[in-house]
């Protein structure tokens, strides 16, 4: 069976099993989400997302506790899920809590918060679907409250480029790649840098599947952008067999980012959403340790 199967190999297994389910004649290098067994088990809409006001629950120590309170009044709550791997793993858990679930309540859970993961709502309807996106993120949003507002530090351009300068020598004289480096800042980044101890923040590691998927791993906090401090943190990474830090958070000045070209936006995004994220958790709970 499946479940006793080496892990890469059952995994493999499945992506052939669904790509052999499939007959909508799609085109192209695509494939079937190995997370379709768990949406499968749920209503015939299913919409799931990684909102930044639902993780800040779901990547919580208390997370599950503070989710119940706030939809304590609910006739049908949402239902928590676990931390689990994508594929089989989670698949397989998701079908036994949803049939746990059915018993007690008599229906099939419209909300799901997924463990260091993300929010599912499902229903019968696509609006349905996504009147209850609507409803948990204001709802979960209510709580969080706003990240107060800071004055713009000064940051001179001359500043900037000597910072993007020492990241780009750096990564050259140890990779051998070159690559542009690009500097971001906004209310978030400022607001995360008047925090107390943002590189403490920065040290939790990766908080969203995004920023495992499309970027290489955490942000590297940095105390100034001189160039011996840049290269002996790049280097300190990776003597730890991490990937080659593409993100650098320097104190008093902002992000960069160092990437091609046709990278730099897509991993500034998911960045500059990150604070926003380490925010709230930092702020109103313990995070995992």
């Amino acid at each position: 069976s499946l479940a006793k199967m080496n892990v890469h190999a059952r995994e493999l297994r499945m992506v052939k099993r669904l790509l052999a389910a499939c007959d909508d004649n799609v085109r192209g290098k695509v494939r079937p989400s190995v997370e379709c067994p768990m949406h499968a088990v749920l209503e015939k809409c299913v919409i799931h997302l990684h909102a930044i006001t639902a993780q800040a629950y779901t990547s919580a120590k208390n997370g599950k506790a503070e989710m119940l309170r706030l939809f304590k009044n609910e006739p049908t709550p949402p239902l928590w899920i676990p931390y689990a791997n994508t594929g089989f793993e989670l698949g397989h858990m998701v079908f036994s809590l949803v049939g746990g679930y059915v018993k007690k309540h008599g229906r099939k859970p419209g909300v799901l918060f997924m463990e260091k993961h993300g929010l599912i709502t499902t229903a019968d309807s696509a609006q349905g679907a996504l009147r209850l996106v609507g409803k948990v993120i204001r709802r979960c949003r209510a709580e969080l409250g706003q990240a107060n507002s800071v004055d713009r530090q000064a940051v001179s351009k001359k500043q900037i480029e000597k910072c993007k300068e020492n990241i780009g020598k750096s990564l050259l004289e140890i990779t051998g790649e070159r690559k542009e480096v690009s500097y971001f800042t906004d209310r978030t980044i400022r607001q995360f840098l008047a925090e107390e101890n943002p590189g403490q923040m920065l040290r939790c590691g990766a908080l969203t599947p995004d920023e495992l998927a499309f970027v290489n791993g955490a942000i590297l906090w940095l105390s100034n952008g001189e160039y011996e401090t840049v290269e002996a943190k790049i280097r300190k990474v990776l003597e730890t067999d991490q990937s080659v830090p593409a993100a650098f958070v320097i104190r008093n000045i902002g992000l960069f980012i160092a990437a091609e070209a046709a990278l730099v936006w897509n991993i500034g995004e998911k960045y500059t959403l990150f604070p926003s994220l380490l925010l709230p958790v930092f702020c109103l709970m313990p995070l995992f340790v």
